[in-house]
């Protein structure tokens, strides 16, 4: 069997924890990235720091229809996303299913065969 902590054991344990909670708030707390006044779109890179995620939270987020990528050009690669839905988003699932439902239909031209 191993032996009982010392009490400066567990106090040194209960300091670490306290330390690791506090970095753990800090980050959640902290403000999310901002929207340039002037941004057209935005690239994945972009959504994910707006909305402190990773990139594959929002590819997630596509799938599930409350991003919406915005139609591409012949010989673009990157998918970019409108401000306006992003920031609905940031907002609430709420606002991005509503401003999905809300948008006008954007036509993705002909497609290559």
């Amino acid at each position: 069997m191993s032996p009982e902590p010392t009490t400066a054991e567990l106090m040194v344990l209960v300091r670490d924890l306290a330390d690791r909670l506090r970095r753990v708030e800090e980050v959640q707390t902290s403000a999310p990235a901002q929207i340039a006044p002037d941004a057209k779109r935005l690239t994945r890179a972009q959504v994910a720091r707006v909305l402190n995620c990773s990139i594959m939270s929002v590819h997630r987020y596509t799938v599930r229809g409350l991003l919406v990528k915005l139609p591409k050009g012949p010989k673009q690669r990157a998918a970019y996303y409108d401000p306006a839905n992003v920031e609905a988003l940031a907002r609430s699932e709420d606002h991005a299913r509503e401003w999905v439902a809300n948008r006008k239909y954007v036509p993705l031209g002909k497609r290559s065969r």
